[in-house]
């Protein structure tokens, strides 16, 4: 990326090193976004870290999914529910090039999305539900198809558009499945809407690209995962700002024409800071900061409930509470988010033990100064971890920016700020 970096190595006009995330407000002249769920429930979980859609319906019901035949065909073996929607147009076909030469545009060229498109958001759970909410508030085009009635109706009365099956003229097609039903609702989906551009919302991006090629999809396919949500499920908890200032990972797609599109659309959409990397380099983050997570609270959360005295459970409070947040809810969804990303944990779960092993011996040592060094080590890290700071620089080229990492690899963070795009390497050369 040097070559992009020194044309697109000024400072972006008018803005500071600053905490990553865009500025709120970053797209002028929008409607209010609007609110769906009770603001009790919100402030209970608002801002939490998304890790995979189609959550169940209601507290403790697995609720299976069932689509009706002429949509989707699909009831989903131990069944969560599912969300899902759509996305633009593709095009010319052809062979998987990563390069920056004319005929890496073969696949996807000529892709593209208006600038109010049509989108079908199938399955109006917390996360669809917010898309469908967001999309309406800034007068795009929002069809909504189901498979629940009681969520149908709930999305009417919010005034969103319902439909019985996809419609063929979808711009956009985003799915929020659970990740076990994403191939079939992926082969329903591509004889549906033949022309749009397919996109899906899990907590992993390695299997749905998998599953884009077997339907025919791999030309117009592309892997995103909002990086919000809270620990709720369904349409009333949905909210059209829910997804707002969250940052989104967008995973390289196989066509590259698609890619610009796709992130403008994601970035202005949701004034998004949009992070683009490959669907394995997503797959091993999210293990360390998502799929990891919830392999320790829920092993925390057992030992704590095979415990015969019942005592730690009488004595826990906040840190026992922060750190089981995301464990014993959802199983199904759960294990399909940990099976479906199971090489990257494993290996991120063996970073993790080796951490454990080295507290375990400095324990075991009563060797208490280099267990304040290393405490201390991981306290300085804390805020940069938590918070980076990025250099946001000017970007009056996007489609240089996002392919220059084709060839040297390496992430890009990109925003749009007031109509005026800003990027910033992740990983420094």
């Amino acid at each position: 990326m040097d070559a992009v970096r020194s044309r697109l190595g000024r400072p972006a006009p008018g803005t500071r090193r600053g905490r990553r995330g865009p500025a709120r407000g970053a797209a002028s002249g929008r409607q209010p976004a609007r609110r769906a769920a009770p603001a009790a429930d919100r402030a209970r979980g608002a801002r939490h870290q998304h890790d995979q859609p189609g959550d169940p319906a209601r507290p403790g019901h697995t609720g299976a999914f069932h689509v009706p035949a002429v949509l989707l065909r699909v009831v989903h073996r131990g069944g969560v529910r599912r969300d899902g929607g759509r996305l633009g147009r593709a095009r010319r076909r052809g062979p998987r090039r990563r390069t920056h030469q004319p005929a890496a545009r073969a696949r996807g060229a000529g892709v593209t999305l208006p600038l109010s498109p049509h989108v079908v958001v199938v399955g109006a759970g917390l996360i669809g539900g917010s898309v469908a909410l967001r999309c309406a508030a800034l007068g795009q085009r929002v069809t909504v198809v189901d498979p629940d009635p009681a969520t149908r109706t709930a999305a009417a009365e919010a005034g969103l558009e319902v439909g019985a099956r996809v419609p063929a003229d979808a711009d956009l097609a985003l799915l929020a499945v659970p990740l076990d039903a994403v191939a079939a609702v992926m082969l329903e989906v591509a004889a549906a809407a033949p022309d749009a551009v397919v996109a899906d919302v899990g907590s992993v991006k390695s299997a749905p690209a998998a599953d884009a090629g077997r339907a025919g999809l791999a030309d117009r396919y592309v892997g995103l995962h909002p990086m919000a949500g809270t620990e709720y499920a369904g349409f009333a908890h949905a909210s059209a700002d829910l997804l707002v200032g969250a940052t989104w990972a967008v995973a390289r797609p196989v066509a590259p024409d698609l890619l610009v599109p796709v992130v403008a659309w994601v970035a202005r959409t949701f004034d998004a800071s949009v992070v683009v990397l490959d669907a394995a380099e997503h797959d091993r983050a999210a293990a360390l900061i998502s799929h990891v997570p919830h392999v320790l609270a829920n092993a925390l959360l057992g030992v704590v409930a095979d415990d015969p005295t019942g005592l730690p459970g009488l004595l826990a409070a906040g840190s026992f509470r922060d750190t089981t947040r995301v464990a014993g809810t959802h199983a199904v969804r759960t294990r399909n988010m940990l099976a479906d990303n199971a090489d990257a944990l494993d290996a991120a779960l063996a970073r993790v033990q080796d951490e454990v092993a080295r507290y375990r011996a400095l324990l075991a040592a009563r060797d208490e100064e280099a267990l304040l060094v290393r405490l201390a080590q991981v306290e300085h890290a804390a805020p940069d971890v938590r918070a980076r700071d990025v250099a946001w620089l000017d970007c009056p080229d996007l489609d240089a920016v996002l392919r220059a990492p084709l060839d040297d690899g390496g992430a890009v963070l990109v925003r749009c700020v007031d109509d005026v795009w800003q990027w910033a390497p992740v990983q420094a050369s």
